[in-house]
């Protein structure tokens, strides 16, 4: 079970980078849907795709995952290329964790991962995680 809470603690939220990119011709501004998959080797099962809307600009092109769980990430080493992004990110609270992600923009739609990695509680041997994602957008942005 605790192998359970651990994995649905790591579909955790950080706060989008806000770093000044390039103007990416590839990156559409506006109200993004974003599926994503987890996969660790090793559990006895994978947790079902989470599904998420997030407002996505040039200005902070990193997709959030699925909001659970109480993680402190914060996001770093943003570049972009085009409708490329990479960066790195580092999550203090209840099971730390690092990684790095990248997605490929391609007008309406976007594909990227992310791996992760974070100490097992029950074997306290390092863990790796990916995350599959896909992006659509799905309309403008809401205004707050």
């Amino acid at each position: 079970m605790k192998r359970t809470t651990l994995a649905l603690a790591f579909t955790f939220s950080f706060a989008p980078a806000s770093a000044a990119l390039a103007e990416g011709k590839s990156v559409h501004d506006g109200k993004w849907e974003i599926t994503t998959n987890t996969q660790m080797p090793g559990m006895p099962f994978q947790p079902p795709p989470r599904t998420h809307t997030q407002c996505l600009t040039k200005k902070e092109a990193v997709p959030q995952h699925a909001p659970h769980g109480p993680q402190d990430c914060k996001v770093s080493d943003v570049t972009m290329e085009g409708g490329h992004v990479t960066w790195k990110v580092k999550c203090s609270g209840a099971h730390p964790a690092e990684g790095k992600g990248e997605v490929n923009y391609h007008g309406d739609t976007f594909d990227g991962t992310m791996t992760m990695t974070a100490e097992n509680p029950r074997t306290h041997k390092p863990m790796e995680m990916t995350h599959t994602m896909h992006g659509k957008r799905v309309g403008e942005c809401e205004e707050k």
